[in-house]
């Protein structure tokens, strides 16, 4: 064959495998949409929006008249109070951080008695009343100065502590580590355990005490979350722990638990608390019915005396409550509604407690003061209006930052790992989550609390739908090494011959140009 021949041939195998590379790279190039760092950095810096949570408080002064009372020769001006008491508790509330990420706005509107049928849901309410004909100015604002502090300063703290930390990393409770992370929907488990059914068998009503007691709570947090409730009977439920014996003189002994082995209550190798209705988060709720031979069962504090409630809470899980049966029961024992009653207060508040609800009956007990002070009437619901809306506030502030935090891991997965897949819906996703948080901003800044809470929800969801995508870990585990490893043996065998002919071929067309160069001389 001659040169020339030779030369062509080879020209046109390197002219197919040079056409060929930027397709084979095309083909196996990873997909990546882009994503909106700039945004989400925005976000991350907290410079896409100033939160804002304003709170409002509407205080009624039932004692006195249109015109009435004037004090120390000085006009009931309600203008003039309403900035008095502003002002106190701005000043006793004020942040010692340099830089706040979270602004406060405090609204205060004075009225007189009573309460019009058109106020906001989540407004907060202070109706003082005494039997005093002539109230002092200088009581008013102090008064209600010292209630509206009250309330506010834990409340602060709290939204505080989740949108304010120096590093943004993911907030998953509300108070320490009791609350439930949230959820849009938590699966509720009631759960009768019997320690020995042979000697006595027992049953309960649970469906009537969860619509009578229950029901009426979670319809009203269900602004929050939503629940779904079921109950469950279990029998030989043994306990993971020993009790101690109590021996005492002319009194009855009994069987006690110590704070120490509490967290070692739950006999989780045998008792089935699994929840195979949902993927939603579970909170148990245990009635324990102790065997006979352990029989009555106390839980002491840590003073070791024996607390009222029998009862005790465990963080981000649920509650228990252990009921001793009457010494002259056997065959079949069946607490009935009413019997259920004192264990669904127990239970009530236990949730509480895991959902973010902070008690503000101790608050107001603590506030002295010549003046009989009530917060906004409600219905039987075991959560005032003020818990309600503190309770939206942190959950809000939660869903922020976390929704911020997942945004920014996953840009920040993104750009470690090249290899990762990023497809259009995942883009879409986060750009939907973005939009979210700016409407949940924009609900803050015109107290529509109900409003930014949904817009909050979405934003969570969202984030998280796009982080945990099954399209994101197609590729994640085929780092740089893995191609070397598996396209060497394609394109070494191929590409050796094809160098090596090219070095021939030089070395030839070289030496035909000194024999030509020869000859010419």
């Amino acid at each position: 064959m001659p040169d020339s021949t030779k030369r062509l041939v080879i020209a046109s195998v390197w002219a197919v495998v040079l056409l060929g590379l930027p397709l084979w790279w095309k083909t196996t190039a990873v997909y990546r949409a882009q994503l909106p760092f700039s945004q989400i950095d925005s976000w991350a810096e907290r410079k896409a929006c100033q939160l804002s949570f304003p709170s409002t408080f509407v205080i009624h002064l039932a004692s006195i008249a249109d015109g009435e009372p004037q004090a120390h020769n000085r006009p009931l001006d309600f203008a003039v109070i309403q900035e008095t008491i502003t002002s106190h508790v701005n000043n006793r509330l004020a942040s010692t951080n340099a830089r706040e990420c979270v602004e406060f706005p405090l609204h205060v509107n004075i009225q007189n008695w009573p309460i019009t049928s058109d106020m906001k849901n989540l407004l907060h309410h202070i109706e003082p009343s005494n039997s005093k004909q002539v109230i002092a100015i200088a009581d008013i604002e102090e008064v209600s100065s010292a209630v509206i502090t009250a309330i506010l300063k834990g409340e602060r703290e709290r939204v505080r502590s989740l949108a304010c930390d120096s590093e943004l990393t993911e907030r998953s409770n509300l108070d320490g580590a009791r609350t439930m992370k949230f959820s849009p929907t938590y699966q509720m488990t009631f759960s009768l355990m019997n320690g020995n059914p042979d000697s006595l068998q027992v049953d309960w009503d649970i469906e009537a005490a969860v619509n009578t007691y229950l029901k009426p709570f979670i319809s009203e947090v269900s602004l929050v979350s939503n629940f779904t409730v079921d109950s469950q009977i279990q029998h030989y439920a043994d306990l993971a722990v020993t009790p101690q014996f109590m021996e005492r003189q002319k009194l009855p002994s009994y069987y006690y638990l110590t704070p120490q082995t509490l967290p070692h209550f739950i006999n989780s190798a045998e008792w089935n608390l699994a929840s195979a209705i949902s993927s939603y988060p579970t909170i148990n709720f245990i009635l324990y019915i102790p065997a006979a031979d352990k029989t009555p069962l106390r839980i002491h504090d840590d003073k070791g005396q024996p607390l009222r409630s029998n009862a005790f809470l465990i963080p981000r899980w649920g509650g228990i409550a252990i009921k001793n049966p009457p010494k002259a029961a056997s065959g079949k024992l069946e607490f009935s509604k009413e019997d259920l009653k004192p264990f669904m207060e127990i239970f009530v508040a236990q949730l509480r407690g895991l959902i973010g609800i902070h008690d503000l009956k101790k608050t107001m007990s603590s506030l002295e003061s010549s003046y009989e002070i009530s917060l906004a009437p409600t219905p039987q619901t075991a959560v005032t209006v003020i818990e309600m809306d503190a309770v939206v506030k942190q959950r809000i502030a939660e869903n922020v930052v976390n929704s911020i935090a997942t945004l920014k891991s996953l840009a920040q997965l993104v750009m470690d790992i090249p290899n990762m897949v990023v497809l259009d819906h995942i883009r879409t996703e986060v750009q939907l989550s973005l939009d979210s948080l700016n409407q949940a901003c924009q609900a803050l800044q015109q107290e529509d609390y109900l409003k930014a809470l949904q817009h909050s929800i979405h934003a969570i969801e969202r984030s998280e739908k796009a982080f945990f995508d099954p399209t994101m870990v197609s590729m994640l585990y085929f780092p740089d090494e893995h191609k070397y490893a598996i396209y060497m043996p394609l394109f070494v065998p191929v590409s050796v011959p094809l160098i090596m002919a090219v070095i021939k071929q030089l070395k030839e067309y070289k030496k035909e140009k000194r024999e030509q160069k020869v000859k010419a001389e």
